[in-house]
């Protein structure tokens, strides 16, 4: 595929990364912008380079959202992903039918058994997919704030049996790993609501 087709993916990639983010914007007052993070895709991941934005988006998806859900006690919700190696807030792909908001209240309560309500944007990214060509395809990242609601969160063998995490925890703004992605966010946010 010669640099001119790859350049033609990129441009429509990042035009639907933008149309999501319109999209928020327009349903969310105050949603802040971090810069864009270069990232690998996961080791399971196709790392060739996609044909058409179609393909990409067949792939990979259009976009991701999560929720940084807080308790009564100000601490926040976060699971282990084995396959990051790391802490995160719940989270994942958005599917054809739902707006990222749809899609953060149903990643939560699949990775983590509690239903939230959601108060805010906390923050918005583009991932952009490095794929070993120069052009970097954009996945847009929604998180949103949210609190608990009701639910139960996941214990014991309901975690072993999740598969996508291996862990689950509560963290306070003093307890929160600092290798979280966008701990300075999260741990503002923490103060702001205690």
């Amino acid at each position: 595929m010669d640099s001119h087709h790859r350049a033609e993916v990129e441009r429509e990639v990042r035009e639907r990364a933008e149309e999501v983010f319109t999209g928020v914007e327009s349903r969310w007052d105050d949603v802040p912008r971090l810069d864009p993070l270069t990232v690998e895709p996961l080791p399971d991941d196709d790392a060739t380079f996609p044909d058409n934005a179609e393909a990409f988006f067949d792939r990979f998806y259009p976009y991701a959202a999560g929720a940084a859900v807080t308790d009564d006690e100000g601490r926040l919700l976060c699971v282990y992903s084995p396959v990051r190696d790391e802490w995160e807030t719940p989270g994942g792909a958005g599917e054809a039918d739902e707006r990222p908001a749809e899609t953060a209240r149903r990643e939560t309560r699949e990775e983590t058994g509690v239903e939230c309500e959601l108060t805010g944007v906390l923050q918005t990214r583009l991932l952009e997919l490095d794929l070993g060509e120069p052009e970097l395809l954009a996945i847009p990242v929604v998180e949103f704030t949210g609190r608990v609601v009701g639910g139960e969160a996941l214990a014991g063998e309901e975690i072993a049996d999740h598969g996508e995490i291996s862990d689950l925890d509560w963290f306070g703004p003093d307890e929160l790993p600092n290798e979280v992605r966008g701990y300075e966010q999260k741990v503002a946010h923490l103060r702001s609501i205690s």
